[in-house]
């Protein structure tokens, strides 16, 4: 989940390019507070990016991974907030990064409530 900022939510290699590593974030908050919203998304995307350019992955793939993908599963529909965002966020990984294959993107999800 969005809050647990030491956890990779969910990763596997991609069936049809298996040198490409999924990574998965589960986001179940609602979007009424917008501004903590963002910065927890932030942190936990750095992290994932921190887990990435470390190779944690490499502990338990040892394909020879490319390429990265990070999808936001969102519960609550964001709109344009988190499109702009994450097209900034994606500007920006491409500038600091520009060796490194890695591309974050949305999706709306339903999640069952625990």
């Amino acid at each position: 989940m969005i809050n647990e900022l030491g956890k990779i939510d969910s990763l596997a290699i991609d069936e049809t390019d298996k040198s490409k590593l999924l990574l998965a974030v589960f986001d179940h908050l609602d979007w009424q507070c917008k501004k903590l919203h963002v910065l927890l998304l932030l942190e936990k995307l750095n992290s994932y990016v921190g887990y990435i350019l470390d190779e944690g992955y490499k502990d338990i793939y040892q394909e020879d991974i490319n390429s990265f993908q990070i999808t936001v599963l969102a519960k609550h529909n964001p709109k344009r907030k988190l499109n702009k965002f994450l097209s900034l966020y994606n500007k920006s990984l491409k500038e600091k990064f520009p060796n490194t294959i890695i591309e974050v993107s949305c999706q709306l999800m339903e999640f069952e409530d625990t």
